[in-house]
């Protein structure tokens, strides 16, 4: 009879497991799920949005996320700015006149300034010095 009772037990304490395993997983996808994105109404059509990328990091990091905002409809351009090793800048695309809130990735060849004096502004760095910091 003892047998029985710990067979029981045992049992139940594993539906129990079971269960409560289900709802975390249930929670986490849940929490996990990506939203989707919903077209939205933008008042203003002529302010245009900058993405600098990160240290070491380049334009393509921005893409996916100047995509669903095309996506959504707060855009209908997006366009890409080159600057090489000397600071020279280069439009990839074009800006058209009925462009809505165009969204301009700024893509930094010489993407590893490593001057202290400029620790987290890379964007000001490469505007204030260009190359030169290398």
């Amino acid at each position: 009879m003892k047998k029985k009772g710990i067979g029981i037990i045992s049992l139940i304490l594993i539906i129990i497991i079971a269960i409560v395993a289900g709802i975390k997983i249930k929670q986490n996808h849940d929490e996990n799920a990506v939203q989707e994105i919903q077209p939205v109404k933008v008042s203003s059509k002529t302010v245009p949005t900058f993405f600098f990328h990160g240290w070491g990091s380049s334009w393509h990091a921005e893409d996916t996320m100047a995509q669903a905002i095309k996506r959504a409809g707060a855009t209908n351009t997006i366009v890409r700015v080159n600057v090489n090793k000397k600071g020279h800048a280069r439009l990839i695309g074009k800006i058209k006149k009925n462009a809505k809130n165009p969204l301009v990735e700024v893509n930094f060849s010489d993407n590893k300034l490593t001057n202290s004096q400029y620790n987290g502004q890379y964007a000001n760095a490469y505007d204030s010095t260009g190359s030169a910091l290398c």
